[in-house]
């Protein structure tokens, strides 16, 4: 059981994980309502191009931690790593941020906050879906949509599974494609909605039974936030040699995974590649 402490801290950060998601919405769509959405500013910390509702979203994200926390490290994509002490915040300000500035109605915030530099430690982690303003968030064992408890499907074939695939497939080598390319045929319902952190987090709910991202490209503040409320709410991933405990928050390495509803849809999908 928790102590009166520790459970005060998991409130506060609860409290910080709500009203900064929330703060991200606002800002998102303030910009999309002032049309600037499209406007470049150049290059961020990990190469990709910002536009203006990137750091419009990840502003104000800041300004909730700083607003909680004296010193936090913040880890963001379009700033890097911001030094601090305590907690741990990392965010993805906008992910699909091409469907945002094309208004194509799939894209998200999301944020996690730890303790410590380690998957292991962290102790909240929620993702917004900007366009419906679903929150998907939690801490340890206990997930939500909104406050509905979240519940992976129990779908274990392909031929009923709604199954989404990352949508970079020309970055794959020809033999994974062709992988990739079967298990789309074999899947009923296939999806691309080109938003990692979104889609990982409706595994965890059931809207989707599987996520399918097996080239190692995503940076640990598009997946790690969505992992933990995969694995929160008896989800399934396998993200190859990694042993996602032991994933640095701020390490700069890239991953590929698969994440799954039940260990049945994992044990398909996996074996998929390892034939």
């Amino acid at each position: 059981m928790l102590s009166g402490g520790n459970l005060q801290s998991l409130t506060e950060y609860l409290e910080f994980l709500h009203d900064a998601l929330m703060s991200a919405r606002r800002a998102v769509m303030g910009s999309r309502r002032k049309g600037d959405t499209n406007v470049s500013l150049g290059r961020g910390y990990y190469g990709d191009e910002t536009f203006q509702i990137d750091k419009d979203a990840e502003d104000a994200v800041i300004e909730q931690a700083y607003r909680y926390y004296k010193k936090p490290v913040i880890i963001t994509e379009e700033r890097g790593v911001i030094n601090g002490d305590s907690p741990y915040i990392l965010v993805d300000p906008v992910d699909g941020s091409t469907n945002a500035r094309r208004d194509i109605s799939v894209y998200a915030t999301a944020i996690a906050v730890a303790e410590d530099d380690r998957f292991d430690r962290i102790k909240v982690a929620g993702v917004i879906d900007h366009v419906t303003g679903r929150i998907i968030w939690g801490s340890r064992e206990a997930v939500y949509e909104d406050w509905r408890a979240a519940k992976p499907s129990k779908v274990a074939n392909l031929q009923d599974a709604v199954v989404a695939f990352d949508s970079k497939l020309y970055i794959l080598p020809e033999k994974t494609k062709e992988r990739v390319f079967s298990l789309v045929s074999s899947t009923k319902y296939p999806r691309i909605l080109s938003t990692a952190a979104l889609e990982t987090a409706y595994v965890a709910t059931g809207r989707l039974d599987a996520y399918v991202a097996v080239e190692a490209k995503l940076r640990t503040f598009d997946c790690l936030p969505s992992l933990f409320l995969l694995k929160e709410a008896r989800g399934y991933v396998n993200i190859g040699w990694e042993r996602l405990e032991d994933i640095r928050l701020t390490t700069k390495d890239k991953f590929g995974y698969i994440a799954a509803a039940n260990e049945k849809m994992l044990r398909i999908l996996s074996e998929a590649f390892n034939e």
